[in-house]
């Protein structure tokens, strides 16, 4: 049942990015799941204002922020919150770390980034797709 692992699951970024985009994969698949508005809030809070405290882990697995852009892009209404998220934690990320991005990125997590972006009216950095 989403909603008993959503309860269960210890402070977002205390999970390693495997693990949060692992349960943000199972939480997504579970349509009648009600909280997801509240669990991609809480996410993309989490990952705004802990960026610099959770950067080593995105380092560890570069994934991390596509995949939590595809769960925003399905589930937050925030498009304040999603801006913020996009240009304090993804552009900066990526602009500082792209040669792990370009090994990581294949063209699902490309769409996701680009899904999240178009959410809010902004476009994928180029200089990381190439």
């Amino acid at each position: 049942e989403a909603e008993e692992l959503w309860e269960a699951a210890p402070k977002l970024l205390g999970l390693s990015g495997q693990k949060l985009c692992d349960l943000l994969h199972v939480l997504g698949a579970a349509r009648a799941f009600r909280y997801h508005r509240r669990v991609a809030e809480e996410v993309a809070k989490s990952l705004v204002i802990s960026r610099n405290e959770y950067s080593r882990e995105l380092q560890l697995w570069p994934q991390t922020l596509p995949l939590v852009c595809e769960y925003l892009a399905w589930h937050l209404d925030d498009s304040h919150l999603m801006s913020s998220f996009l240009t304090s934690v993804l552009v900066p990320f990526w602009r500082l770390h792209p040669a792990a991005v370009q090994g990581a990125l294949v063209p699902h997590h490309a769409m996701a980034v680009s899904s999240a972006c178009a959410r809010v009216g902004k476009k994928v950095p180029l200089e990381v797709l190439q």
